[in-house]
């Protein structure tokens, strides 16, 4: 699978399934590693985080939270690149205006829940599974396995604000 080029099928059954795979099974990277580039790719291009299909991107969300969760001890080679590569999916952008979320946040609890049935949600329809790639990226940022330095230019790659 991981010499195919199979996530690249255009059919997002297929899509899905792979990246599936690649979060479920992740022991396989125990023993192959040189295959993390080839999955990393397949994330965070065109396939899975930059799709162009919402479903599809929140479900590579997921699955891609999943593989650096699972696999963290093998990514600090990748990190900054990963990072970079993800620098426009880390931008929130409401999709309404700020003068007409305010009253909504205001409206929500004290803390911004973002479930279904809070006003707030509307404003942010992506947030709930961007969440995921956030997650991801503090996973990154803070491998243990990192020198203070790397840890510090990483920190300031992902705050880079647009």
């Amino acid at each position: 699978m991981m010499e195919s080029n199979i996530s690249s099928y255009p059919h997002p059954a297929i899509l899905l399934t792979y990246l599936e795979a690649v979060s479920r099974y992740t022991k396989f990277f125990d023993t192959y590693p040189e295959y993390i580039p080839r999955a990393l790719e397949a994330f965070v291009d065109f396939r899975g985080l930059h799709n162009p299909d919402v479903a599809i991107r929140s479900r590579a969300n997921y699955h891609f939270q999943k593989f650096v969760r699972e696999t963290k001890t093998k990514l600090a080679p990748y990190a900054e690149l990963i990072i970079k590569s993800l620098q426009d999916v880390l931008v929130i952008e409401p999709a309404i205006d700020t003068p007409q979320l305010l009253p909504l946040l205001k409206a929500s609890s004290s803390t911004i829940s973002l479930t279904p049935e809070d006003p707030a949600a509307a404003a942010f329809p992506m947030f709930d599974t961007q969440k995921e790639v956030f997650e991801a990226v503090g996973v990154l940022v803070s491998l243990e396995f990192l020198d203070v330095d790397s840890k510090n230019r990483l920190f300031r790659v992902t705050l880079v604000f647009q």
